[in-house]
């Protein structure tokens, strides 16, 4: 068996920013519909591609190439590569062998230590940037009813 390793700290802030984004998305979609029915209707639009342009459950590199940039709009990927990373990193910087399963997992992923920052700006930039485009829309749409 492999050890594993992931900081509390680490978890409680990936778990805080996938909530805060996922609810980032779903004010993004309520400010953009007027009616609660056409917004819950339409969520599954943003749900699906996180699941399958994430790489939560494929390889992107697995993805056909031309649908690859996707992924990088996706915060499930970010937040899949930075707990991947935490969980197997430390595991995978004890035996950098190919035989480590660690190591493999890794690869195939395509997750390095050198992308860290990358992922957590990311996670970051997406989550900001979903939050002032809703919040621009809701400013817009109560303007209306003045």
């Amino acid at each position: 068996m492999f050890g594993l390793s992931f900081g509390f700290g680490y978890y409680y802030l990936l778990t805080i920013l996938m909530a805060e984004n996922a609810a980032a998305i779903a004010a993004l979609f309520g400010s953009i519909f007027t009616k609660e029915g056409a917004a819950m209707g339409s969520l599954n639009i943003a749900i699906i591609p996180q699941i399958l342009f994430g790489g939560l459950f494929v390889p992107v590199s697995y993805l056909p190439i031309w649908c690859r940039w996707l992924s990088y709009l996706m915060f499930s990927r970010y937040a899949s590569s930075l707990s991947s990373f935490y969980l197997f990193g430390d595991c995978a910087r004890s035996d950098p062998s190919e035989q480590n399963p660690c190591v493999q997992y890794l690869r195939a992923y395509q997750i390095s230590d050198d992308n860290k920052g990358l992922y957590w700006l990311g996670f970051l930039g997406l989550f900001i940037v979903t939050k002032v485009t809703a919040t621009v829309i809701f400013a817009k749409k109560a303007r209306h009813y003045e």
